[in-house]
């Protein structure tokens, strides 16, 4: 599983995702972030993390276990100026 980090401009109303987008860090790198519309992000999310991302209003950000599977998903629809991440070879 990988660590999924959800930290800026996460909303609650699922009627404002299409027209927002949330920072995101994959896999506990957190000096590479990139930004996902947040409709996009709430697709991928299984239906217990979609109920936690509907109630969490952490200032610290909200934390799910994606599969790699989900996680390359994400990395496809983000956005960034950067060259894209690479994640951490499965062992």
């Amino acid at each position: 599983m990988i660590e999924l980090l959800v930290t800026e401009n996460k909303s609650i109303d699922p009627a404002r995702f299409y027209r927002n987008r949330v920072r995101v860090f994959l896999d506990r790198n957190y000096n590479y972030g990139m930004w996902v519309d947040e409709d996009k992000l709430f697709d991928l999310l299984s239906l217990e993390q979609k109920k936690q991302y509907l109630v969490d209003r952490s200032p610290s950000g909200c934390k799910y276990n994606v599969t790699r599977e989900v996680a390359q998903r994400v990395l496809a629809v983000g956005h960034t100026h950067l060259s894209k991440q690479k994640l951490r070879p499965c062992l």
